[in-house]
């Protein structure tokens, strides 16, 4: 017996039912970051946003440490011994700037426990980059930054004394580091130890003992250039090559007085004064530099063959 067949119209209906429903739920259902309440918060209180001196950066057994005790960031190792190295003090503030905003976050977790390895939020995981706070020795915060959500765009995030997660804009992407190439100041005269000194502001440089002024051929060629230049990050020995052990005075004394390659002084119109020195390393190519800052503030680094011949007054 055949089987009675349906009309051809029946399926095109039943399509295009079927079609209305799924256009429906992609109209009206919202995203779910849409459906979750949005709050409005900021992840550090505004009110330590200039009173903040030093923070701490935990991530995966390494860290470091940004203090401002001196009026200027600078860098400090994992055995919170100055590096001697000025940090980068506009992407630090630029970051606390960000940090002090009132932005949008998401609640997605308030459960605490092994449910914050999901997040990458774990405080003894190798995941969490863990922010802590000071102003002075007083806490001002300490913020966990987890793994990105699937769309790779939000980011996890927690307070270290809540088991509340949220989600908010990955603007933390630019800040999740612990190297210390990463938070220095690249320029062998650091704008944030001198003041902001412009070329028009040495009046005097003297080289290897040679003296040269405002009338010298080329001088202010020369001193525009000279604080353009970049050094090549702290200064490594064989026992720093992990790059985040700094040289310190110890690998500095070890550097006899006859390896100096360049001495040069620079001479101020209000009176200040900075000293660069520059020695031989046991690489052709590299060299060991030492800056002072009016006979008191010093920070060593690493420059090129190239670096040293652009300091050269030629």
């Amino acid at each position: 017996m055949d089987k009675k067949k349906i009309p051809l119209n029946a399926y095109l209906i039943f399509a295009c039912i079927l079609l209305v429903i799924l256009y429906s739920f992609s109209v009206f259902k919202k995203p779910e970051a849409e459906q979750r309440k949005a709050l409005s918060t900021a992840l550090v209180n505004p009110k330590y946003r200039d009173d903040i001196s030093r923070i701490s950066i935990l991530n995966g057994g390494k860290s470091l440490t940004l203090d401002k005790s001196s009026g200027y960031w600078q860098l400090l190792d994992d055995e919170n011994e100055y590096i001697k190295l000025a940090a980068d003090s506009s992407l630090v503030n630029k970051m606390l700037e960000e940090l002090t905003s009132v932005i949008e976050v998401y609640k997605v977790s308030d459960k605490g426990g092994k449910v914050l390895k999901d997040f990458g939020l774990e405080s003894t995981g190798q995941e969490a980059f863990i922010f802590d706070f000071y102003c002075a020795e007083e806490k001002a915060g300490e913020i966990l930054f987890g793994k990105n959500d699937f769309s790779q765009t939000n980011r996890y995030v927690k307070s270290a004394s809540s088991t509340t997660v949220y989600e908010t804009k990955d603007f933390m992407q630019n800040y999740l580091s612990t190297s210390i190439q990463f938070w220095s100041e690249p320029f062998i005269i650091s704008q944030y130890v001198s003041g902001g000194i412009k070329a028009s502001d040495i009046q005097r440089v003297i080289i290897n003992n040679k003296v040269y002024t405002p009338s010298s051929k080329d001088f202010s060629s020369y001193t525009s250039k000279l604080l353009e230049l970049r050094h090549g990050g702290f200064y490594q020995t064989a026992s720093s090559a992990d790059g985040q052990s700094a040289a310190g005075q110890s690998s500095f004394s070890q550097l006899a007085d006859g390896d100096v390659a360049e001495k040069i002084q620079l001479e101020l119109g209000n009176k200040n004064q900075i000293d660069l020195y520059v020695y031989k390393t046991e690489l052709e190519s590299e060299y060991f530099c030492k800056i002072i800052y009016n006979r008191k503030d010093f920070f060593y680094f690493n420059i090129s063959a190239w670096t040293l011949g652009k300091l050269k007054y030629e």
